[in-house]
């Protein structure tokens, strides 16, 4: 995202900005269930073969993740900063229109094809000001290559997946299990290391993410400190942090309506001041001839 003249920059609406921060405290929320639920339902089990040779550790998700509930945390976060983008709009399309605003016309854009783009043109932009629509165009994610990583468009999608068509399926993945250690009884030798690539806890059933067999039982095993369970959701572009992801949204919405203002600001302050000078060389002109 390229930076913008500070000079230019008008701050958000106490309205707009209330939204934005309703949705980061559905963040928080989300989080703070994940880490109850982490520490309520993640235990290990030992257990012991019936002639006692073989032993094992299980470490055992007891509880399915409530995934449907999360989603709905998630689903209201993501509306919420979408919300936030629409409330601008329609606060610039009130400041600057000079005739009534129909609000089933105004919605920030959003567009991944040059169609969607005219169809927004066609119905909110005759109530903006010249600038600001050229502004809001340049960073359309239709004209940019990498839509898929794109903030403002993985926003739309998700509102649009959530709102129209389904619950985002909210899954549990452990961030980080590449330290987990055991020493057998009676062994002098160096502990036994398991490392552990991400899974995902299946939302019905729970299931076990680790199981270690071995032949002495064990002294200890223990979770490393930084092992922690991460709520996560899946697109077509693969497997995404939801607390990452919903920061990102948030700041998107906060980032692209102050950057558009800018731009525009500026662009019109610079047509201002060419049309200056262009009425000072006519002015030189017309000395010239007297």
């Amino acid at each position: 995202m390229s930076t913008q003249d500070k000079s230019y920059v008008t701050p958000l609406s106490p309205t707009v900005m209330a939204r934005v921060k309703r949705g980061l405290s559905h963040i928080e929320s989300l989080e703070h269930e994940v880490a109850t639920w982490a520490r309520e339902s993640t235990r290990i089990v030992h257990r012991k073969s019936d002639d006692g040779r073989r032993f094992e550790v299980e470490i055992q998700v007891v509880t399915p993740p409530p995934s449907n509930e999360w989603g709905q945390i998630f689903g209201d976060a993501v509306h919420k900063l979408r919300s936030a983008l629409d409330l601008w709009m329609w606060e610039k399309t009130k400041e600057q229109s000079k005739v009534d605003v129909e609000p089933r016309d105004v919605y920030f854009p959003v567009c991944t094809s040059a169609k969607a783009w005219r169809n927004w043109k066609a119905r909110t932009a005759p109530y903006l000001e010249v600038h600001l629509v050229m502004a809001l165009r340049s960073f359309q994610p239709y004209l940019h290559k990498e839509v898929k990583n794109n903030a403002l468009a993985g926003l739309h999608q998700i509102d649009n997946i959530d709102k129209h068509q389904e619950t985002i399926d909210i899954i549990v993945v452990p961030e980080s299990i590449a330290d987990i250690s055991f020493t057998p009884r009676g062994s002098t030798a160096a502990e036994r290391r398991v490392s552990l690539d991400q899974l995902e806890i299946d939302g019905e059933t729970g299931g076990v993410i680790l199981k270690v067999d071995f032949e002495q039982p064990p002294l200890d095993v223990q979770l490393p400190d930084s092992f922690r369970w991460v709520a996560a959701f899946k697109t077509a572009a693969g497997i995404h942090n939801t607390s990452d992801s919903l920061r990102i949204f948030a700041q998107a919405a906060q980032t692209y309506p102050m950057r558009a203002e800018a731009m525009a600001a500026k662009m019109k302050a610079e047509a201002g001041s060419e049309m200056r000078e262009s009425d000072d060389d006519t002015t030189d002109d017309d000395d010239r001839e007297k």
